[in-house]
């Protein structure tokens, strides 16, 4: 169960990490609310709004900009220490993957939802339902696998136990 929330993690980290992409990429819209803030803490402060609103917009969005693509890296670093050790932990890496990357499919889809107002389709609900489906697959099998190979090893050990006895028997 660790591997598997260190999995969500990860996917979380990398949705997140799209998100400073975008917000990073997206000139103009960060352009409008800024100008927007500006004219409500001016008016806040009651200053005049002047000419200096789009200087102190543009030199604020370089920066912010800036750190939303250092942000990019920071956190798919730090999503790739979950996905590693989730790897570690995880019965399998394919369980581990598919958990990352439906993970990351889900946030990302919320995400972008909430923060930037994308509409989600039926195709995106019906793809997400598939990975869920999927999902319910694999941890099964993994299951059903330890079961088998638990199974195999148990049966194993049973029939050297049953040979080392009769060769005693035949010395």
């Amino acid at each position: 169960m660790l591997g598997i929330s260190l999995a969500l993690c990860a996917g979380l980290f990398a949705a997140l990490a799209s998100v400073c992409a975008k917000v990073a990429m997206a000139t103009e819209e960060a352009a409008a609310t800024c100008q927007v803030l500006v004219y409500q803490v001016s008016s806040l402060l009651q200053h005049e709004q002047g000419d200096g609103s789009e200087v102190v917009c543009e030199l604020v969005l370089t920066y912010f900009r800036i750190s939303c693509f250092g942000m990019v890296f920071v956190l798919n670093a730090v999503m790739w220490v979950f996905f590693t050790k989730a790897l570690a932990i995880c019965k399998s890496s394919v369980e581990a993957t598919v958990t990352n990357t439906a993970a990351n499919f889900f946030f990302s889809g919320v995400l972008g939802r909430v923060l930037f107002h994308e509409a989600l389709s039926l195709l995106w609900y019906v793809g997400a339902s598939c990975i869920v489906v999927g999902l319910l697959f694999i941890h099964r099998g993994s299951d059903t696998e330890e079961t088998r190979v638990t199974a195999d090893t148990q049966t194993t050990e049973g029939a050297a136990t049953q040979v080392t006895g009769q060769d005693k028997k035949h010395r």
